[in-house]
Order: C-alpha cells, then structure tokens, then sequence
C-alpha cells in the first residue's frame, strides 16, 4: 500500500504526534553540563535571556554567552584595571542584556563595575575600604533602575547600598537606617542569592550563624522587620543561604550547613516559607523539602515556558555543592484552594487573585546533578530554561528529559 496517497498518514501523523506528547508529560528536570572555559569558583549567575547570560567568581572571573551555552568566552574582567592589585572576587553579578551588566567585589575594599559594551570597558561605580566591610549580595527591582545590596553587619548594623540610576551610582543608606543584627549573624556570599527584590518596593534577606533569620521591607529597603527561623543555624557555617518569591506573598527560603549534605541532614531542617509577604515563616516538613545544603534556590518567573504537561505550572529549583532538588508549583490547584478559603471566609488581607499558596511544594532529587553554587531563571518572556554555575567552572543548562 502507498500510505502517501492515502488518507492515513495525516492520521498517523496526530497519533504519533500525540504518544510524543504523552512520553513528554512526565518529563524530570536535567542539568547539561557545558564548557565555562574556565576554573574559577563561579558563585553569580545572572540570566538575561534563553540565550545571553553572565556568570561570575574568584579571580575577577567573568564569562558569558550569546547563544544559550553553546560557546562561553571569557569577558575582559576590571580587575585588570586594579591599580591597587587587590584580589578580586566577584561574588555576584546582574546582568541586562547582552551588553549591559554589574559586577561585585565583596571584600575591603568592596567594589561594584559597571559594563555597557560587553565588557570591553568597565566603570567603577562603588568603592568602600570601611575595616571589616564584606558584600554579600545585590539585585534590582523589575524597572532595572532601583537596586540594593547589602553586606555583613559593622557595629552591630547591616550594611546597605542603594542605586536609583541602573546602578552608575551608589549611596550609602545612613547607619541609623539600617537594620540592627544581632552578634554572631552574618550572610553566606556563596551564590548571590541571599537578598531578593520583587514586586513594587519588597526585599528580603536571609542570615545564619547562631540565628536563622530574615529581614524583610516592602518600602524598597526603608523599614525592615525581622523574623527567627528554626532552621539550621547555631553554627558559624549554618544558617538560611537563599530567598526567592513566587509572588509578592509566596515565598521560600533555603539553607544547611556550608559544609555539606550530611551534616545539614543531621542538623535538622533546611527550608521554610512563607504565605503572607514574610510576616510569617513555616518551616518545611523533611519528607517536602529540600534534602541537603542548599546554597541558591530559584523560582520561575510568570510567563516561563515549561514542559508539556506543567504548562500551568512554575517550577523551583534548589541547588548545593553537591545535589540539588526541583519542585513544580500547580497555580491552578493552589487557585481553587485559594478560592474555596475565600468562600468560607478564610481569606487573608495580603492575598490577591494574582497570588498562589505555596503550602503544597513537595521537592524531588535531580538524578545525577553534579553541585553547583547557584541557579538562574531569565526573566525573558516564554523562556523556558535555567542555568547553573559551580566550582571549578562548572556551568550547566537545564533541560527535560
């Protein structure tokens, strides 16, 4: 029989077609590793596009790629213009295009350069030689001009910086401003990611060392409140590591101790969230979350394209040196039981139509995923990845399978 003159094959094509989307419904996340070109320990990573993105770590590292991972090349870092010769460690980085990015250099004196050109020149736009000054993490809010970053406590208060211009300029926020930490809290600097701006003015940072705590605003960084969470902690190497936000009022946090897996398990929880913008935190059950230390944790922004059979889904993803976890997030689930509480008069004052519970995140292993130090969505509409970097140049790209 000559199937192209008959009718069967367009028949043959939808069946086909459909047992492809069925075996892609129950697609698991994967990391693809791929050639950084460098060694350096890469702790920032910083996602513009499906294709462009910026990574960056010690030794005044800086690489990116124009293609999704396909090639790295190694950008002309600032350091080289350092007429002091300091070591330079960039920790975390911001990128905007495939052009445009921040780089930060956290310790005495900390450092922030700007590029517009790709990293062919670069401007030095903070610098501070404060004894004990240490800079933690940075990021901006979604209209790309306002930003923060912050460092560890001096003199019993966080440090915090400011810019209202993309970043060209910096100032500081005035000592009585900044928020008070007790001693023995600082930040953990291992991915960028302990400080996290999202919707109209809110941040939150995350610390540990004898305490597990968060600080959050939703004035851009003018008032904070502080919340102690039963979540590691009571060692100079445990404590909260990473926040993200599905919303302005789902949020989660992560951590364990610095020195690995066993120990974070042994020491107790690792995770906690949040449904009402951070006023109060509720730590994860073991059998949901997160299992070992986790460094960064990232959630998928609206609009982010993911695979077949998770259309309605945001996916989260929880990584450390040496596992890592991802949980899909059902809006449509958590909608309906949003709206069945508000019909028996169980509605929050912070909740919104746009908001989604984040009670029901049940993580799961990602097989065979090598560690890395942080993970990052791009913030493109219909994008529909994520990339990691790690030690010893580690870089890798997520896909299903």
């Amino acid at each position: 029989m000559f199937l192209a003159a008959g009718p069967f094959v367009p028949l043959l094509a939808v069946v086909f077609a459909a047992l492809n989307e069925v075996s892609r419904t129950d697609a698991s996340p994967h990391f693809e590793m791929q050639e950084s070109g460098v060694t350096a320990n890469l702790r920032g990573i910083s996602a513009v596009s499906d294709a462009v993105v910026w990574a960056s770590g010690e030794n005044g590292t800086i690489v990116r790629t124009l293609d999704g991972g396909e090639h790295w090349e190694k950008v002309i870092s600032p350091s080289i213009f350092n007429p002091d010769n300091e070591s330079v460690d960039f920790r975390d980085i911001q990128a905007f295009s495939e052009t445009t990015a921040i780089v930060m250099a956290v310790a005495r004196p900390a450092r922030f350069f700007k590029t517009s050109d790709g990293g062919v020149t670069w401007k030095e736009t903070y610098r501070n030689y404060t004894e004990g000054i240490f800079y933690d993490a940075m990021d901006f809010w979604p209209d790309g001009e306002h930003g923060i970053a912050f460092g560890d406590p001096i003199d019993g208060r966080m440090t915090l910086i400011k810019t209202d211009d993309g970043g060209d300029t910096w100032h500081d926020v005035p000592f009585e401003e900044r928020p008070e930490v007790p001693d023995g809290v600082h930040a953990f600097a291992a991915s960028g990611t302990c400080l996290r701006t999202h919707g109209d003015g809110r941040v939150d940072i995350v610390l540990g060392g004898h305490s597990s705590m968060i600080y959050s605003s939703s004035d851009w960084g003018m008032t904070w409140h502080s919340t102690t969470v039963d979540v590691q902690g009571d060692s100079e190497e445990s404590g909260l590591f990473s926040v993200d936000f599905l919303d302005d009022h789902n949020g989660i946090v992560v951590g364990g101790n610095y020195d690995g897996d066993s120990l974070t398990l042994a020491e107790g929880e690792n995770a906690a969230i949040t449904e009402d913008g951070g006023d109060t935190w509720h730590v994860m059950e073991e059998e949901h979350a997160p299992v070992g230390y986790r460094s960064a944790v990232a959630v998928s922004p609206q609009g982010w394209v993911g695979p077949v059979g998770h259309d309605n889904q945001r996916l989260v993803l929880a990584v450390g040196k040496e596992s890592c976890d991802f949980a899909f997030h059902d809006e449509a689930s958590s909608a309906d039981s949003d709206h069945g509480q508000e019909e028996h008069g169980h509605d929050s004052d912070h909740g919104n139509e746009h908001d989604q519970s984040i009670s029901g995140l049940d993580f799961h292993p990602i097989e065979n995923c090598p560690g890395f130090t942080s993970v990052s969505f791009p913030n493109a509409v219909r994008s529909s990845t994520a990339f990691a970097s790690g030690y010893d140049g580690k870089m890798a790209k997520l896909t299903f399978h």
